[in-house]
């Protein structure tokens, strides 16, 4: 699949549809200062598998609700996942869709939506449906045959530049079950990303499909297992992201505007160790909510909000307790070690 993908340094160009995975040079000199971030660690492994042009379907797994960095000029902004993909990985799509079983079928940009119903309606016209007027299936297995036929005429227009289709919630629609507990609408539909994601066709088309989750357990096992399908976990943020987030104009706006050493007892240098285990959003719930309260972010605030947002996170796995004085790690049993 020769697919148009940012790959992963900020000064490396996209390539066309019809172009060979190449990396262009770097920019120099004030060109460079104003290059879009690098792409790092989850994104840039999604590119080059993407750009490697063996693989169609891609499951993103993990930390797939957070806030992710996306460079304006010299200004970084944090955007969610759906938005990032679409101004950083996707820009140059020719189609960028997304589906979930709540919403049906969406568009990454109102001229992408007003091309596909005008497709839809000379569909209309040649099988006697009213898709235009209606609007196209929201069941899965109804909207499947429907978007195949518009990925194959699609496609033939000049300077193509391929399709992403960002499914959301998909193991809402294919839930990890035994095979003689599924419903035969879950059949169909895990059929279905089967075929296309063994399909050659779907990889000349240079149609990408990728796949949302918190969780890939939540997956069927046969997405997972498949060696058509290529996973991307999205990890937790690491200190240099979360300073980087810390001394951004999306934290000082909590404090109007102010830097964070003004309305918290940490810089941001060296809250950024302090706040390890949590991501991004939960980072910026935990700052507005001193701010916001006109409190200051004090050691105390830190712990104990940083204890519940990851109990939180754990549904009751995870729990703190508060050690009694002069208890250490030193009272732990363990094993001995093995030699």
């Amino acid at each position: 699949m020769c697919s148009h993908f940012i790959m992963e340094a900020a000064s490396l160009k996209p390539k066309t549809a019809m172009e060979k995975s190449k990396v262009p040079r770097a920019k120099s000199g004030e060109e460079a200062e104003t290059a879009r971030l690098p792409l790092r660690g989850w994104a840039l492994e999604l590119a080059r598998r993407w750009n490697a042009g063996t693989y169609s379907t891609f499951i993103l797994h993990g930390n797939v609700f957070d806030l992710f960095p996306v460079q304006d000029d010299r200004e970084i902004n944090y955007v969610a996942l759906k938005a990032f993909l679409t101004r950083r990985l996707f820009p140059e799509r020719e189609f960028l869709l997304f589906y979930d079983i709540g919403d049906g079928l969406s568009f990454g940009t109102p001229e992408m939506q007003k091309r596909f119903f005008e497709w839809l309606a000379i569909y209309d016209q040649v099988e006697h449906s009213s898709f235009a007027q209606q609007g196209p299936p929201r069941d899965f297995n109804k909207l499947a045959p429907l978007l195949r036929r518009f990925f194959l005429r699609i496609s033939e227009e000049k300077n193509w530049k391929g399709v992403t289709l960002v499914f959301d919630f998909p193991e809402k629609i294919v839930p990890a079950a035994d095979e003689a507990g599924a419903h035969w609408d879950e059949r169909m539909a895990l059929v279905t990303l089967l075929k296309w994601a063994a399909s050659s066709e779907m990889r000349r088309l240079d149609v990408g499909i990728v796949l949302i989750t918190e969780s890939a357990a939540e997956l069927h096992a046969d997405l997972l297992q498949n060696p058509h399908i290529a996973q991307v976990k999205i990890d937790l943020p690491d200190t240099e992201e979360r300073l980087r987030f810390l001394e951004s104009d999306a934290v000082r706006s909590l404090g109007n505007g102010k830097a964070i050493k003004e309305w918290s007892d940490f810089s941001a240098g060296e809250l950024a160790p302090r706040t390890a285990g949590l991501n991004l959003l939960r980072i910026q719930h935990l700052l507005a909510e001193a701010a916001r309260n006109e409190q200051r972010v004090s050691a105390e605030h830190v712990a104990a909000g940083k204890k519940r947002l990851i109990e939180e996170f754990c549904q009751g796995l995870v729990r703190f307790k508060d050690p009694k004085p002069g208890v250490t790690l030193d009272r732990v049993a363990t094993h001995t070690a093995a030699i």
